[in-house]
């Protein structure tokens, strides 16, 4: 797999999960970003992101040690609130599909082809990173377990915030892809702290026959 080192490639060979290994080297072949960092539970790669965040100037430290602050920028006060954008937010269904009044709705191979038109190459000169989750307590029948790729260091010190730590619960998957994946990019990088250039192109599509979501061009520090 391109641009990702022997290390990380033997961190994402021991979850031993041939359905991981191929939405890893699928995504990270469509996005291309310049290199690849898998994250496992150690305290060690945990707090790299929170520091490759501060570093990218995502995030800023506060005066309370261990804690720090990410602003959003002037245009998630208007119409581009970055956590909530209802008419780019869709559902993807098959043709002869069930079409929901109540949410927003795209053909799924038409869906399919605009995300994927728009997040080829869209990690260009970033560092994706490789996250796994757990959604719900640990070692139980109510376990959710979620594997995430990402440009944004941001997003992902603020899902250890959110969800447990997961990596060492998908090497109890025993290859089974019992798990629901997330792919975020923000996009081409615009300013200091990086905001994304182009908005027209955000979209939040819900691929619900692989329990998988898409997040394109969407703000890393906004």
């Amino acid at each position: 797999m391109e641009h990702i080192d022997r290390h990380n490639l033997e961190k994402l060979n021991a979850i031993n999960n041939p359905h991981v290994s191929k939405i890893v080297e699928d995504f990270v072949n469509l996005c291309k970003p310049s290199k690849v960092s898998v994250i496992t539970d150690s305290k060690e790669d945990i707090e790299y992101c929170r520091q490759k965040a501060l570093e990218l100037g995502e995030e800023a430290r506060l005066a309370i040690n261990g804690h720090s602050i990410h602003y959003d920028a002037f245009y998630t006060m208007s119409d581009h609130d970055q956590a909530r954008d209802k008419e780019n937010t869709k559902v993807l269904i098959p043709k002869g599909g069930y079409v929901s009044p109540w949410i927003n709705t795209v053909d799924r191979e038409n869906g399919l082809k605009e995300i994927l038109e728009i997040m080829d190459g869209s990690m260009k000169g970033q560092e994706c990173v490789v996250r796994f989750f757990c959604l719900g307590p640990l070692n139980s029948k109510f376990s959710i377990l979620a594997l995430q790729l990402t440009d944004s260091f941001y997003v992902a010190h603020s899902e250890d915030l959110l969800y447990r730590a997961g990596y060492e619960e998908f090497k109890e998957l025993n290859g089974s892809d019992n798990f629901f994946y997330f792919i975020h990019s923000a996009g081409e990088l615009t300013g200091n702290p990086p905001v994304t250039k182009d908005l027209s192109k955000r979209r939040i599509y819900i691929v619900l026959q692989e329990s998988r979501v898409e997040r394109g061009m969407d703000g890393r520090v906004s």
